[in-house]
């Protein structure tokens, strides 16, 4: 909202009104102009009147005509509500990525119901096609990106929570996949993070496994497969594993959240010649975790 006083050199400031509800106050800048900004003004036509009060002995008071507004109401999230595409039976997770190579986002969703994934391609406008439905293990509870046979097309890997398994699903880099060996893990495995744990570049696996209280490693041989390190890390009953570099050393760390003890495990990554180990059990955080993630902060106003 903005009110012009004249003249120009008037000092002061100036009463916004909506009819006679104050909803700001604006003070005169060198030109004679106040400006406001408000959420204060409910939807529809308001009477909106600026009020001076003029300065003592110089300037007199004054109140601007009414002006009609028409005011819009937006929803308070910042978001519109778009169509909700289709999935398989218990949806438990979803994740990003260009499945297509047409450089737009497309889904990929684990349907545990169904043991299968459902992969929505992208039409570029916020909606989704359903493209494919590749089979899965037992249970699939999430889904993860990335390639691991380095033909630079995305793939998937999905942990089976009802088969201690994790689908190796290779992308042909139409929205379709090719199912590959589904490597063993520990019992109840119930999320998997991608990274490169050994340092040779390729990617790997950390597996959380809920009903064995460890995380495995399974290390990418480049093509597609994985082998197995020989010693998991031991954690009360992961739910969830998170990937980053926490002591600033140019190696991954892991971030576990564990549902067992309401803590938070740190893995700090070990250099490639440790015999056997790869990680080394940090601090547990005191917290209540129902999953961890890497996020950024920004500002924002709604």
């Amino acid at each position: 909202m903005t009110a012009n006083v004249a003249p120009s050199n008037a000092t002061g400031q100036i009463e916004f009104l909506d009819g006679t509800t104050p909803v700001g106050v604006g003070t005169l800048n060198a030109t004679g102009q106040a400006q406001i900004t408000t959420t204060l003004l409910a939807s529809g036509t308001r009477p909106l009147v600026a009020r001076y009060g003029g300065a003592p002995g110089v300037w007199g008071s004054s109140q601007s005509n009414v002006v009609n507004q028409v005011v819009h109401s937006l929803a308070g999230s910042g978001f519109t509500a778009a169509a909700s595409p289709g999935t398989g039976s218990g949806p438990d997770s979803v994740a990003i990525g260009d499945f297509n190579g047409d450089g737009g986002a497309d889904l990929a969703v684990a349907n545990g119901g169904n043991n299968n994934l459902s992969i929505l391609l992208g039409n570029g406008d916020g909606t989704f096609s359903l493209k494919s439905s590749p089979p899965t293990g037992s249970n699939p509870q999430s889904v993860a990106v990335g390639d691991f046979n380095g033909d630079g097309k995305a793939d998937l890997v999905v942990p089976n929570h009802g088969s201690d398994t994790v689908s190796i699903l290779l992308g042909n880099g139409d929205g379709t996949f090719s199912v590959a060996a589904a490597p063993g893990t520990g019992s109840a495995p119930s999320f998997v993070a991608v990274g490169d744990f050994n340092g040779d570049g390729r990617v790997d696996l950390a597996v959380a496994n809920i009903g064995s209280n460890t995380v495995s490693f399974l290390l990418g041989n480049g093509d597609g497969t994985f082998s197995a390190a020989a010693s998991p890390a031991i954690v009360p009953a992961p739910v969830s594993v998170a990937v980053g570099d926490f002591n600033g050393d140019g190696r991954t760390d892991l971030a576990v959240a564990n549902s067992g003890s309401s803590t938070l495990s740190i893995l700090l990554g070990q250099p490639a010649s440790t015999s056997g180990c790869f990680f080394s059990l940090s601090t547990s955080s005191a917290s209540v975790p129902s999953g961890t993630g890497l996020f950024m902060n920004t500002n924002s106003t709604r």
